[in-house]
């Protein structure tokens, strides 16, 4: 072997060594978290390194995707100290008899996947997770949904241990289930929806986002850079 080959082989071992990247953070859902996962990558790095990943699946629901299978695959692959979940905005398919949306079976069947997704992300409590509820909806087609989407996750939240946390955009954004396109925010006016009435600004992700990294301190998952 030449000698001019030496430090290239050198630059690659570096590269492929495991580094020191602080927590695993898993970021998933539906179209939800996209905006969201770049905001809360950007202020958790702020506070220390983490090995930030982002898993958006957009258009996917957990009434009608294979949520609790990808979960499953995602805690084995990425094995996330926290997982960060936003999806909701494409559910309300029927589940099957007895569970037509968007009634108590319905709620039900779709808490109990939640639940399933829950576990698989917390590794047996190893990880922590943090759900977002879904902010309420300018189109009056979408407000039954979301509200019982949101009922399945509070009560798959208050069924699960310590470790699963829930992080309410439903009252931040849209208290009482009141729309809004702009709010006020630490002294300021801002706009916080997109256009679609559905999804969140990139100041109402940057909110969200803070919420999230407001909790993850508080739970010890992150912790300020000295």
């Amino acid at each position: 072997m030449s000698r001019l080959a030496l430090p290239a082989l050198t630059a690659l071992a570096l590269l492929a060594a495991p580094a020191n990247a602080g927590p695993r953070i898993l970021a998933t859902g539906d179209s939800m978290i996209q905006i969201v996962d770049v905001k809360l990558e950007k202020k958790l790095k702020k506070l220390q390194p983490v090995s930030f990943r982002s898993d958006a699946r957009v258009g996917s629901g957990i009434s009608k995707s294979p949520w609790v299978r990808w979960s499953r695959r995602q805690a084995r692959k990425h094995r996330p100290r926290a997982t960060v979940a936003f999806i909701g905005a494409n559910d309300g398919y029927n589940m099957g008899p007895g569970a037509r949306c968007c009634g108590d079976g319905w709620v039900k069947k779709y808490r109990s996947r939640v639940l399933k997704m829950m576990r698989a992300w917390s590794r047996r409590g190893t990880g922590a997770v943090y759900w977002l509820t879904l902010p309420a909806p300018r189109p009056a087609a979408f407000q039954r949904i979301y509200a019982a989407v949101n009922r399945a996750i509070r009560g798959a939240v208050r069924r699960s241990g310590k470790h699963v946390h829930l992080i309410d955009t439903w009252e931040v954004f849209t208290p009482k289930g009141r729309f809004r396109r702009t709010m006020r925010w630490q002294g300021k006016r801002v706009v916080v929806r997109q256009s679609d009435g559905i999804h969140l600004s990139w100041t109402g992700a940057a909110i969200a986002a803070g919420l999230v990294k407001k909790a993850m301190r508080k739970d010890g998952v992150v912790e300020r850079r000295r």
